[in-house]
């Protein structure tokens, strides 16, 4: 017993669970709705699949489009603004 049993072992591969044969043949549905031919067609043009697209930049299940920073001097600000006496108040 010189060798580790370690020795032994293999790396494990990855492998799909369904056969992209079967996975389609169950999916078949999806070849007849016009939203799939869509985003099929706008990838190819475009190289960006708009479903998977919004689904990645959804606000709910991916990450949210970055805030709009507003200038600081806009109105209305975070701050209160402290309101100047008028010159007749101050003349009492």
């Amino acid at each position: 017993m010189t060798a580790a049993p370690s020795a032994a072992l293999t790396m494990p591969a990855v492998e799909a669970p369904i056969p992209d044969l079967v996975n389609n043949i169950l999916g078949g549905k999806q070849y007849i709705s016009p939203s799939y031919w869509l985003g099929w067609a706008m990838e190819k043009v475009c190289g960006v699949n708009p479903w998977s697209w919004l689904a990645d930049n959804s606000p709910v299940t991916g990450t949210p489009p970055p805030k709009p920073v507003r200038p600081s001097n806009s109105w209305p600000s975070s701050t209160p603004a402290t309101p100047t006496p008028s010159p007749q108040a101050t003349k009492r």
